[in-house]
């Protein structure tokens, strides 16, 4: 029984860390801050946030019955010698890398007109995001978004430990995407492809770009990449050296 509670539990972490890490910003750097206006979170992102941890947990316990029934292919590893470290590390890219298209293609199924007025809309309603935004959505979304972990688990013959790394890592970029803060504005030229905070604050503000979660190449690839994205980072870098 352990999925019950790590999928919740990650994800209401992250979370909190990022609220105790804007708490520290505001004071020590202001000037990170992306939009200067307010962010704090509505009764509304409290309740689906909630809301969405009960789904999560009704997908961990889901996870945790098959599991217990044989049908996931990750494999639980009980020693450090059983574990195949360079296999621990590729298998944790591949679910990154699986997730990232998962990812794109869903948020532009969600943005379909029909889909995105039952159901999207609800994430939408923050132009301004801040933590709580990241898991402020319909059930139904819910589901869409957690679900990327037990799919992985159906058809991955990975570590155990391999996916719960991924998990982690999944629920702390969420949130930073939505943390209101950038906090990787000026980085080398090599990793440019990697999504900032602006990159996801700007589809709230304009919708209709930058649906990705980790790498702007499907965004660039398919003609949604915010045309004015590089001028805000540069703009966003500027501030920074001036405070």
């Amino acid at each position: 029984m352990m999925w019950i509670w790590l999928l919740p539990g990650s994800s209401l972490l992250s979370v909190l860390f990022f609220v105790f890490l804007n708490k520290q910003l505001k004071k020590k750097k202001p000037s990170f801050k992306i939009d200067e206006k307010d962010n704090l979170p509505s009764k509304k992102e409290f309740a689906f946030t909630f809301l969405n941890l009960g789904v999560f947990i009704l997908v961990g316990a889901l996870m945790d019955y098959a599991q217990t029934k044989g049908l996931l292919k990750i494999e639980s590893i009980h020693t450090a010698a059983e574990l195949n470290w360079w296999f621990l590390i590729v298998s944790i890219f591949v679910c990154l890398g699986i997730h990232d298209i998962y990812f794109y293609v869903t948020h532009r199924i969600l943005h379909m007109p029909v889909i995105f007025q039952k159901v999207h809309s609800i994430h939408h309603r923050s132009t301004n995001p801040n933590p709580w935004t990241a898991f402020s959505f319909h059930p139904i979304e819910g589901v869409i978004q957690i679900g990327i972990v037990s799919i992985l688990a159906f058809i991955l013959p990975i570590p155990e430990i391999s996916l719960i790394i991924f998990t982690l890592f999944m629920s702390l970029l969420s949130v930073y995407g939505h943390c209101g803060y950038e906090l990787r504005a000026e980085k080398w030229k090599g990793f440019e492809v990697f999504n900032t905070a602006l990159h996801h604050q700007q589809h709230h503000q304009f919708v209709r770009y930058n649906f990705g979660i980790y790498l702007s190449i499907w965004d660039k690839l398919f003609g949604t990449f915010s045309p004015t994205y590089n001028k805000s980072l540069k703009e966003l870098i500027a501030k920074n050296k001036e405070a």
